[in-house]
């Protein structure tokens, strides 16, 4: 049997193709690059495309015996097309929040309602946070906000869950900015400070999520001095806004920053845990499933379905899935499984830094570890044998 230099994987062309299509789509809408130049891009991908086509079909036809060339060949066409029709949907599921910035503008003097959602930092000269679910009153009427807002001031005694009211000028990012671009591209789009008496906390209604996050930080900081608690705070759920900077250098100093971001390692001791639970209880494999589906959900939620933790639960469920179900098992296609469904919900996601630094880490683990280990075996073999 030929063995292929290349392992033509649909999942991974579709997932490519995605990304291809948010960009194209970026490039046509927000920046200064000519349609003409986009329009020859096209031209020259789709004779690649066809090229191909008719390259393998030739050689399809002359290896009609040879059932493995032919499945090759196969594959290869279905990644073509996968490609091809996740770059369209990709490009056309990218306009609607694409315009959305371009819609982007400061306002001024302007009252504002909104929820604590996440983020929330206090230090002894101020505290700043993620204000979602915004609303601005206009006259008689009320106008709903697209994008959240980043809000800096000096009142203490908030919390998640909180619902504020106030009034000030919000400004809007700036979208030709790179580090304002992902900012947007995470969901903030304005920016404010607020003084002291010009906030007023109206209610106070905190989701399940903020309630297992305030009532397990209550523990931890009855159980454990302040900074202990800030940083189990941010191993269990990656919520490092209560951090201070010498902690966090201190970690990124001896290269473990790591582990205050929930990922694979979290999910994965979850899948562990659980795994050998039903294995010993001897649980159905659907009803397995069932329960897997929940917990990882759940514990997504609660970390607020951040990029990382959406691709490790789907690559763990994806695992899973495997492992019972009797089907061979590829990390590549599984963490384009992954990326596939978090770009179909929020095109955006492709421009943060979670999403891209967690699927670099992925495809770099999968495609250099295995070269590494190789390396270092062949390495051990020399050693041993010139003994």
């Amino acid at each position: 049997m030929d063995k292929r230099i290349i392992n033509y994987r649909p999942l991974l062309f579709a997932f490519v193709g995605l990304i291809l299509g948010i960009i194209i789509s970026r490039l046509f809408l927000l920046t200064n690059v000519s349609i003409w130049i986009l329009i020859t891009a096209l031209i020259v991908l789709v004779t690649a495309i066809i090229i191909v086509f008719v390259y393998t079909y030739r050689l399809k036809n002359l290896d009609a015996n040879n059932r493995y060339r032919k499945n090759v060949y196969i594959l290869l066409r279905l990644s073509i097309i996968m490609f091809f029709i996740m770059m369209i949907i990709g490009t056309f599921i990218s306009l609607i929040p694409y315009r959305n910035i371009l819609d982007l503008h400061s306002l001024y003097d302007v009252e504002i309602t909104g929820t604590i959602f996440r983020d929330l930092h206090s230090d002894s000269s101020k505290t700043s946070f993620i204000l979602s679910d915004c609303s601005i009153k206009s006259g008689d009427s009320t106008i709903k906000l697209k994008y959240s807002v980043y809000v800096t001031t000096s009142v203490s005694n908030l919390e998640y869950g909180d619902v504020i009211t106030f009034t000030s000028d919000i400004n809007a990012y700036n979208y030709l900015d790179k580090t304002n671009f992902s900012m947007i591209a995470g969901g903030v789009g304005y920016s404010t400070y607020v003084y002291i008496t010009d906030i007023d906390i109206i209610a106070s209604s905190p989701t399940i999520r903020d309630k297992v996050k305030n009532n397990v930080e209550s523990i931890l900081d009855e159980s454990m001095d302040e900074n202990n608690s800030n940083i189990a705070m941010a191993m269990l759920f990656g919520d490092k806004s209560n951090l201070d900077e010498s902690t966090r250098s201190n970690f990124a100093h001896i290269g473990i920053s790591h582990i205050l971001a929930v990922s694979g390692l979290h999910i994965s001791i979850i899948i562990s845990a659980l795994y050998f639970i039903m294995k010993k209880m001897k649980i159905n494999r659907w009803v397995g499933l069932c329960i897997f589906f929940i917990i990882l959900l759940a514990y997504s939620y609660i970390c607020g379905f951040t990029v990382s933790v959406v691709r490790a639960t789907i690559m763990g469920l994806v695992l899973y899935l495997s492992s019972n179900f009797d089907f061979e098992y590829d990390s590549i296609s599984s963490m384009s499984i992954a990326g596939i469904i978090i770009l179909l919900f929020s095109p955006m996601a492709l421009y943060t830094m979670s999403f891209q630094l967690s699927f670099l880490c992925i495809l770099s683990i999968v495609t250099i570890a295995p070269a590494i280990i190789k390396l270092l075996g062949n390495s051990k073999t020399i050693i041993s044998a010139s003994k």
